[in-house]
């Protein structure tokens, strides 16, 4: 749970993924106990990191991504972090690999 409202949340994301031929969007999902989801922090529309599309050799291989993002919950609650992963057809299958790491620091402000 944050201390304060106005504290932030430093988070670090780090998976190997695995596309065929799409692009796969990967962003974070905060969840605040007893309050609202969101999907896609920061809410840009495809997400924080793009990977694929099978322009220079990205596809059908496995990649290491590394996202991060400095979240501000404004809430005490206690708060819930997830990396998502989309693809852009709804039809190609996305692996996260067996090495994945969230990492969330509370930060005062």
């Amino acid at each position: 749970c944050p201390a304060s409202t106005s504290n932030k949340i430093l988070l670090f994301g780090q998976t190997q993924l695995r596309t065929s031929s799409d692009y796969i969007y990967v962003s974070f999902r905060r969840i605040i106990s007893g309050g609202a989801t969101t999907n896609n922090i920061p809410g840009h529309g495809n997400g924080l990191l793009q990977v694929g599309g099978g322009q220079d050799g990205w596809s059908d291989g496995r990649h290491w991504t590394l996202i991060h993002h400095l979240d501000s919950p404004g809430t005490e609650s206690e708060v819930q972090y997830n990396m998502t992963f989309r693809n852009d057809n709804n039809s190609t299958v996305v692996t996260a690999g067996n090495y994945s790491t969230l990492t969330a620091i509370e930060l005062e402000f």
